[in-house]
Parts: structure tokens; C-alpha cells; sequence
């Protein structure tokens, strides 16, 4: 049973644990059976806590640059880097592709302070 009810979804798994411009971008769509994926590479989202974000396709870049510009640094938490950001895509029948519907997941953890 489809989860996200999504037409399209990304997840962009990291190449390189800490660099957010090296990742590998999975494209994929939700299904109930898993027969019909032996002639696709399947890829696995491991479990974490993730941060929840809306926009829309036109304001996807602006979103992208306040969760990593602004929002981690006014938070207590960190990207997981070694976890994907997931991003489902709701297009809006005859609607230009800029008011597309984003839901973006981050995965977060825990800012951890050395005590000094």
C-alpha cells in the first residue's frame, strides 16, 4: 500500500558523508508490489527522524537554501549525513509544473556539544 500517495519521488542518498553537493539522485514512484521491481534497482531508506518541509516547485530552491542556510543553525539539530533527503512531488492537474506540491524530508539528529 502506497504510503505518500506521491506521482513521483526522489531520494538522494550521499555519496560522501558531510558534502550536501555529492549525492546519488534515485528517482522512483510507490508500489504495492514488490514483483514488479525485480527489473529495477531497489534502494533502501533506512529509518531515522526526519524534518518535514512544504513548498512548492517554483519555491523548492528557496526552501533548500533556508533549511541548510538558516534553519539547521537556528535549531538543535544537524543533518544526518549518512541518511537520504527524501522529496515527494504533487502535481496539480492543469497546473503549470510551478505549483507543483513538494514535501521534502531531511533526516535530523541531535546537535552533540562537547562539555568543556
Amino acid at each position: 500500500m502506497p504510503y505518500y500517495h506521491a506521482s513521483l519521488l526522489s531520494a538522494y542518498f550521499p555519496i560522501e558523508n558531510g558534502k550536501q553537493d555529492e549525492f546519488l539522485d534515485v528517482l522512483g514512484v510507490e508500489t504495492a508490489n514488490r514483483d514488479s521491481l525485480k527489473e529495477f534497482e531497489t534502494h533502501t531508506v533506512p529509518s531515522s527522524t526526519y524534518a518535514e518541509f512544504n513548498c512548492t516547485y517554483r519555491t523548492s530552491i528557496k526552501t533548500n537554501r533556508y533549511i541548510y542556510g538558516t534553519w539547521f543553525s537556528s535549531t538543535g539539530f544537524e543533518r544526518d549525513g549518512n541518511k537520504p533527503d527524501i522529496v515527494a512531488y504533487f502535481p496539480i492537474l492543469f497546473r503549470p509544473m510551478n505549483k507543483m506540491l513538494v514535501r521534502w524530508w531531511i533526516p535530523i539528529i541531535r546537535k552533540f556539544h562537547a562539555k568543556g
